[in-house]
């Protein structure tokens, strides 16, 4: 995850902390951080440790700056066919972190999240997302009814992941800009957001 940082968005680690003796990775890690002028500081593995909590730090751990949400407007200018997340109500941070890292795999150009009502970017949604969220933008809005609506207005497909006899997503032709819907683990998309959607898609559950 700390490769990610240092690859993506230096700017958000304040500091490098290792044990003695570090590994090559760790070694490379190291080299990267001092060419951004990063401060690197060496403690004992067992203090190193004691930092990490639960978690294993591996030979590395970093000091980083708060998670800053972006903002939206500015993700989207000047993106020629931008395609969105949008999360109604995923309040599993395992699941917010699995989200997010499949979405770097796809250049997925932003993830909304509403204020209310959800997951937010925690230590678990960065673990999970291993690494995923320093290469994809992560907005926070206080309404995902009016953002969506906003977006439809701007000539967004809003295209709504919902249970039933829709189309698979293979099936579906779209162009332009798009936001997938995602709703929460338990109860699906809200009706108000349902009603927003242009397209909606479902996926078959092909087990036995």
């Amino acid at each position: 995850v700390i490769g990610e940082w240092l690859t993506a968005q230096p700017s958000r680690l304040e500091e490098i902390i290792i044990a003695p003796n570090p590994n090559p990775r760790v070694a490379g890690l190291v080299q990267q951080a001092k060419e951004h002028g990063m401060a690197v500081t060496t403690v004992s593995a067992q203090a190193l440790k004691n930092m990490a909590g639960p978690r294993n730090p591996q030979g590395i751990a970093a000091r980083v700056l708060p998670y800053r949400f972006a903002d939206l407007e500015t993700v989207l200018e000047g993106v020629e066919e931008p395609v969105v997340i949008a999360l109604d109500g995923v309040t599993d941070p395992a699941n917010l972190g699995a989200i997010i890292r499949s979405a770097s795999f796809f250049a997925i150009t932003a993830i909304l999240l509403p204020v209310d009502k959800s997951a937010s970017i925690t230590p678990v949604v960065e673990k999970t997302a291993a690494g995923g969220l320093a290469h994809v933008s992560v907005s926070q809005v206080n309404s995902l009814f009016k953002t969506l609506s906003d977006l439809k207005e701007q000539g967004y497909t809003i295209l709504g992941t919902i249970p039933g006899p829709h189309p698979e997503p293979s099936k579906l032709t779209l162009s332009g800009p798009t936001v997938v819907v995602v709703g929460s683990e338990g109860k699906g998309i809200r009706p108000s957001i349902r009603k927003l959607c242009d397209v909606k898609t479902s996926l078959r559950y092909r087990g036995t």
